[in-house]
C-alpha cells in the first residue's frame, strides 16, 4: 500500500512530510524554563468585537466574489439518472435479491475480497517477527475470536516491554499477493506494520516499513484516499479526511453501476422502461469507451501525481460521469514508465493494440463479474489475444515459443510481469507490446515534465495551470521523501524536488496574480511561507479557511499552520483553539504534543498528561514523548510515574532508532 501522505491533497503534501520532523525540536522547546510573553494574535476564534466580526464578514464576501469570478469547469451530465448526487446508495445486499447469478460469480473475483472483517478461522497462523532495522518485535496471536497484533521491544534483561497491543479489525487485500491489517482507535483506522505474504507463506513488514529504521509502527493513519480503492464505500465523519465510516466493506455492485436507490425504487414499483434501456442504473455496455474507463479509473488509474479540480474531489465522482471533471492524474512524459500498481489504464492506453482500436477497453479482456479458473487462465487470455491477432503474426515459431514456456502464453512476452513500487509485488504490465529485455533508464532528470494522463482540454486555462501547479508540488514532496526505499536518502532526488517545487511556485504565483483564490492554492503558499515568514503563513492559512469551499485536507493543514506558527512564537493561548479542532479530525502525536505543551504552559497539568498519553498511544516508540511526560509527573510530585517513563525513554533511545 502506498504511504498515506501521498493520499493528501496536493497543496498539503509538501508540508505533511515536515510535520513529523517538527517534533524533533521539541526536546529543546521542553527544557526552556522561561514562559514566553503573551503576544496578541490575529486569531479568528479570539475576535470578540462587533467591528472585527464585521470586517471578517466583509473579507469573506470579498474572497467569495474572487472565487466566483473564475468560473468552474462544466460537469458533463450522464445519460444515466442515478449519476445524480441526489440518488442514494442501497448496498450490494439489496442488489442480490434480483441478481443472484451475477453476485455468485462476482464472489470469485478479487474485488469481492478487497476488505473484510477479520475472521480468525481464515487468518494465517500465529507468529512472531523481528524487524531488525527498527529494533521492534511483532507478535501475531489469537485471543479467543480476536486476532491481536503486539509491538514490543526487549529490555536489558531480555524481558518484553509492550509498546502497543491492538485487535485487528479489518483485513485488506484479496490475499493473492498480500494481506494487510487495520486496527481501529475511536473513529480512526491505523495500518498495522506487519502483513501476511501468501506467496512466501510468511509474515513481513508492510509496504513502506520494510527498509525504514524509523518506520511508523502503529502510527500510519489510513485516510479516505487510501481506503477508497479497497472498500465498497467509505464516508468521512463530519468532513474529516481521517475519521471514517465504512458502510460497505468489499468493492460491490454500486462501485461500478452507481447508487441503486432510484433503480430499486422504480423496479419495485414496476414502472415501464422507456428508451430502449434502463437509465435508472449505469450499465457499462451503454457507456462510451472513455466513460467505461472512467469507472475503472477510480482505482486503476493513479499517476505519480494527482490533483482535484477546484471545488470538487474524487469522492464526488459517480459512474457514468467524466472523471476529468473531478480529478486529474499526471505522469512523466515518457512512453515507457515505471510499473505502478494502480497504473494499468495508463499503460493500456500506451499500447498499439489500444491506439489502433476504437473499442478495446478494460472489459475487452476482463469480466468484472467473474474470473476464469486458475487452470483455464492461460487459454482464456490467449483466446482474447487471438480474437484480434493471428497465431502466425507472432515473430517466433510455435516451437520456439513452447521452448520458452510450454503453455504458449502470449502474456508472458507481451504483458510481462515486473516489479512494482511495493516490495515483494510483481504485476502484469498492461502496455501490450514488445518489451525490451533491458528497459531504458527510468532515472529522472531536470528536463522531465509532468503531463496529464487524461484529456484536460475542456478545462479553463486557469484550472489547467492550477492543477499542474498542485501536481508539481505533490510530486516534489514525493521526491523529497524518496519515491521508494532505494531513493529515500538520495541527494539527487532532493535536488529534483526543488526543481519541481519551483515549477509549482511559478505556476501558482501566476494564477494567483490573476486574482484566483481557492483553498488549495492558499494552503500551498501558507506551507511555502511556513518558517520563512510566519505572518504570511498565518495570513494565507486564514485566507484558505475563509474560502468558499475548503477541502478536508486543506482545512487540516490550515489549522496546523495557524497553530504551529502561533506556538513557535510563544502564543500558546492563540494556538490552543486550532489544536483543539485539529485533534478532533486527525490522530497525530505532533498535534497532541503541541496541545499538551499549551496546557502545561497555562498550568493545566492534568489535561497535559491526558494529551501526552494519547500521543504515546499514537507513537509509543518515541523517547521524547516519554521524557516529556516524566517532566510533567515531576512537576505534579509523582516521582514513581516520572521514573518509570524516564527509564522507558532511556530504553527506547537504546533499542529503537529515534527521529533525527
Amino acid at each position: 500500500m502506498p504511504d498515506p501522505s501521498s493520499e493528501q491533497p496536493p497543496a498539503v503534501q509538501s508540508h505533511a512530510n515536515r510535520r513529523r520532523q517538527a517534533v524533533c525540536c521539541l526536546a529543546t522547546i521542553l527544557v526552556v524554563g522561561t514562559v514566553f510573553m503573551w503576544v496578541r494574535g490575529h486569531v479568528a476564534s479570539n475576535r470578540t468585537s462587533d467591528k472585527q466580526g464585521t470586517e471578517e464578514d466583509v473579507r469573506r464576501q470579498s474572497l467569495a466574489a474572487e472565487y466566483d469570478r473564475f468560473l468552474d469547469a462544466e460537469i458533463v451530465p450522464s445519460r444515466f439518472r442515478n449519476a445524480s448526487k441526489t440518488v442514494g446508495y442501497v448496498g450490494s445486499r439489496e442488489c442480490v435479491k434480483c441478481h443472484r447469478d451475477e453476485h455468485a460469480s462476482y464472489l470469485k473475483t478479487t474485488h469481492s475480497r478487497s476488505l473484510a472483517e477479520v475472521d480468525v478461522s481464515r487468518e494465517p497462523p500465529d507468529a512472531e517477527y523481528y524487524h531488525e532495522l527498527s529494533g521492534r518485535h511483532y507478535r501475531i496471536y489469537r485471543d479467543g475470536e480476536t486476532l491481536r497484533l503486539r509491538e514490543f521491544i526487549q529490555d536489558e534483561q531480555g524481558q518484553e516491554v509492550v509498546l502497543v497491543d491492538h485487535a485487528a479489525r479489518f483485513a485488506m487485500g484479496s490475499g493473492n499477493y498480500a494481506r494487510a491489517y487495520l486496527v481501529q482507535v475511536d473513529d480512526f483506522l491505523i495500518q498495522a506494520p506487519v502483513r501476511w505474504l501468501p506467496r512466501l507463506s510468511t509474515w513481513g513488514m508492510a509496504a513502506g516499513y520494510e527498509n525504514d529504521p524509523r518506520q511508523q509502527g502503529f502510527g500510519r493513519e489510513i485516510g479516505w484516499g487510501c481506503l477508497d480503492c479497497h472498500a465498497g464505500r467509505v464516508e468521512m465523519i463530519d468532513g474529516a479526511f481521517m475519521r471514517l465510516n465504512v458502510p460497505e466493506l468489499a468493492i460491490g455492485c454500486e462501485r461500478c453501476h452507481g447508487p441503486g436507490g432510484l433503480h430499486v425504487q422504480e423496479r419495485q414499483a414496476e414502472l415501464p422502461i422507456r428508451g430502449g434501456f434502463d437509465d435508472s442504473i449505469v450499465n457499462l455496455r451503454h457507456l462510451s469507451r472513455e466513460r467505461q474507463e472512467d469507472v475503472c479509473s477510480q482505482c486503476h488509474l493513479s499517476g505519480i501525481a494527482d490533483a482535484d479540480v477546484r471545488g470538487r474531489s474524487k469522492a464526488d465522482f459517480r459512474p457514468g460521469l467524466r472523471m476529468s471533471d473531478f480529478h486529474i492524474s499526471y505522469r512523466i512524459e515518457r512512453p515507457e514508465s515505471p510499473m505502478a500498481v494502480s497504473g494499468q489504464i495508463e499503460h493500456m492506453r500506451l499500447s498499439r493494440c489500444y491506439l489502433e482500436s476504437k473499442t478495446m477497453t478494460c472489459a475487452t479482456c476482463h469480466n468484472p463479474h467473474a474470473l476464469p479458473d486458475e487452470s483455464e487462465k492461460v487459454d482464456y487470455y490467449r483466446n482474447k489475444c487471438l480474437s484480434c491477432h493471428q497465431v502466425e503474426s507472432c515473430g517466433l515459431s510455435v516451437e520456439a515459443r513452447r521452448e520458452q514456456q510450454t503453455q504458449d502464453n502470449c502474456i508472458v512476452c507481451h504483458m510481462p510481469r515486473g516489479p512494482t513500487d511495493i516490495p515483494h509485488f510483481s504485476f502484469t504490465h498492461h502496455r501490450v507490446g514488445i518489451h525490451a529485455a533491458n528497459p531504458q533508464n527510468d532515472r529522472l532528470t531536470e528536463s522531465d515534465q509532468l503531463v496529464p494522463v487524461q484529456d484536460v482540454s475542456h478545462l479553463p486555462e486557469h484550472e489547467r495551470l492550477r492543477l499542474l501547479g498542485l501536481a508539481n508540488n505533490f510530486f516534489a514532496a514525493q521526491l523529497a521523501g524518496g519515491l521508494n526505499d532505494e531513493s529515500r536518502d538520495d541527494p539527487s532526488y532532493r535536488a529534483l524536488s526543488r526543481v519541481f517545487s519551483n515549477r509549482a511556485v511559478q505556476l501558482l504565483e501566476d494564477i494567483r496574480s490573476r486574482g484566483l483564490r481557492d483553498a488549495d492554492v492558499e494552503i500551498f503558499f501558507s506551507c511555502w511561507n511556513w518558517r520563512r515568514n510566519p505572518h504570511l503563513c498565518i495570513a494565507d492559512a486564514e485566507s484558505a479557511l475563509a474560502s468558499k469551499q475548503v477541502p478536508p485536507g486543506a482545512r487540516r493543514t490550515a489549522l496546523y499552520n495557524l497553530a504551529s506558527s502561533h506556538f513557535d512564537q510563544g502564543r500558546y493561548q492563540q494556538a490552543s483553539p486550532y489544536l483543539e479542532e485539529l485533534v478532533k479530525i486527525e490522530r497525530s502525536e505532533i498535534s497532541l504534543m503541541l496541545l499538551a505543551i499549551c496546557h502545561e504552559r497555562q498550568g493545566n497539568l492534568a489535561e497535559a498528561v491526558r494529551l501526552v498519553n494519547a500521543a504515546i498511544l499514537d507513537a509509543p516508540d518515541r523517547a521524547d514523548l516519554h521524557a516529556y511526560l516524566a517532566r510533567i509527573y515531576q512537576k505534579m510530585g509523582k516521582a514513581n510515574d516520572a521514573e518509570s517513563h524516564l527509564h522507558l525513554a532511556s530504553l527506547l533511545r537504546l533499542r529503537v532508532p529515534q527521529p533525527e
